[in-house]
């Protein structure tokens, strides 16, 4: 699989596949469904610009809306993800350069540097989307137990996902 758009375009159908045909399905404890297809926008490479993330996210978020029938929940709440996500990838230290044909996964970064990365942005991702879903910030604590939870599984799921799947780029 040499072309790159065949890859993320394979990443993309069989998370969001996943996610729509099983994880939906699964909420442990009443309350906890692992969101993977958030890996979509978090494994794309280094060089993707800046706009076309945001349109990444809002489409595939809208994918998601129409098929779990919420209104604009996903599609918000993964905008926000791509926004920050060029934030992070700056703000969080790396020794060395972030080398263009890299890509942020877990083959190609650095083990502390990945966790950094994927807790910063699911975390975000949770808040937003969870804080959409409550509408208010009146059961804050409640609503922060049901952000960290959710994440939590979903970052072992991605953590999972990314041992089992993903595999790293080519090196130049």
């Amino acid at each position: 699989m040499n072309n790159p758009y065949i890859k993320h375009i394979i990443s993309f159908l069989l998370l969001f596949l996943l996610q729509i045909l099983l994880l939906n399905k699964i909420t442990l404890f009443g309350f906890i469904t692992p969101m993977v297809y958030v890996l979509f926008i978090l494994s794309l490479p280094f060089t993707t610009p800046k706009w076309a993330i945001i349109v990444l996210s809002f489409a595939s978020g809208l994918v998601m809306d129409m098929f779990t029938g919420v209104l604009g929940m996903h599609a918000l709440s993964l905008m926000c993800l791509g926004f920050c996500r060029s934030f992070v990838i700056k703000h969080i230290p790396f020794q060395g350069e972030l080398e263009p044909h890299l890509s942020p996964i877990l083959y190609d970064m650095k083990i502390v540097w990945y966790v950094q990365y994927i807790v910063s942005l699911v975390l975000i991702h949770h808040f937003v989307y969870f804080l959409i879903d409550a509408m208010s910030l009146r059961h804050f604590f409640r609503l922060l137990g049901v952000v960290f939870s959710n994440a939590l599984c979903t970052l072992l799921c991605i953590l999972l996902l990314q041992i089992l799947f993903y595999k790293p780029s080519k090196r130049y």
